[in-house]
């Protein structure tokens, strides 16, 4: 059985105000940037948080970008309940990246996307009416919709592992860390390659977090064809990296940023259907 703790493991009290539309939270819960935390059969594996990208980019006043988001009219195109799993992995993520922003209006839009495969999925909590009437009160404080799109997506992880569907889990953790990586990787558009980008640098960084991606599912039903498939793709995209360590002098290539970026976009693509 898997232990997921979600976003954070600690979780946050969070109570909304009438009065002011916000909420005071508690100040012993861990940062949100921690990353999801796996374990099964005594073997623990520390896997990537979307929200710590988008923090990251929104700090270094990387521009937003809507249109690297999946976009909410083709949430009708996910069928198989695989699908539905990895889209609302997407789609989740691209919540996280609204809230960060505080773009209200894109942030409940998404919500409402998520909400609906997410019924169609038998989550009932972490994308319900509870959550919609917390980011609906709290349209105008970004630090609040930051709060509740990482306890959203937290909730929803614990109540997958309470009700055993575990099957779920992995499917929309990838759906939420190659949708961050392909808005990371969008998100560098200099005509002149500069491996000291901080964006760059973030890039290179994410091979230790798909080092531990490609441990988890390995550890996973490979009979499962949507399993089998992530793995193989996630251990092609590795190869790219695994070829960074005979770089003389630096860190990464523009080649091989390139085919990364490359990668992450096929991928993506692949699963969200564009």
């Amino acid at each position: 059985m898997f232990m997921v703790a979600g976003l954070i493991l600690t979780v946050s009290s969070c109570t909304s105000t009438e009065e002011g539309n916000s909420e005071q939270t508690d100040t012993s819960a861990v940062a949100m940037d921690t990353v999801t935390t796996a374990k099964k059969e005594n073997q623990f594996f520390n896997l990537p948080s979307p929200i710590e990208l988008f923090t990251f980019l929104y700090e270094n006043n990387i521009k937003f970008q809507a249109e690297l988001m999946n976009p909410v009219e083709k949430s009708d195109k996910y069928v198989t309940t695989e699908e539905k799993a990895v889209a609302l992995g997407v789609y989740a993520s691209d919540i996280a990246y609204c809230a960060v922003y505080g773009k209200s209006d894109e942030t409940m839009n998404y919500f409402v996307t998520s909400k609906k495969i997410a019924d169609d999925l038998g989550l009932t909590e972490g994308f319900d009416e509870k959550i919609a009437n917390r980011i609906d009160k709290n349209l105008h404080n970004s630090d609040s919709l930051y709060n509740i799109s990482t306890d959203s997506y937290s909730m929803a992880l614990n109540f997958l592992r309470s009700q055993g569907r575990e099957d779920l889990l992995p499917l929309m953790i990838f759906g939420g860390w190659i949708e961050s990586v392909y808005i990371a990787s969008g998100s560098y558009n200099e005509q002149n390659f500069n491996p000291e980008n901080p964006i760059v640098f973030q890039m290179i960084d994410q091979g230790y977090l798909l080092e531990n991606l490609i441990d988890y599912f390995n550890s996973l039903d490979q009979s499962n064809e949507s399993i089998k498939k992530i793995t193989e793709q996630l251990t092609d995209l590795q190869t790219v990296y695994l070829a960074m360590q005979d770089n003389v002098d630096v860190d990464i290539t523009k080649e091989q940023f390139d085919s990364i970026k490359e990668k992450i976009q096929n991928i993506r693509n692949y699963w969200t259907k564009n």
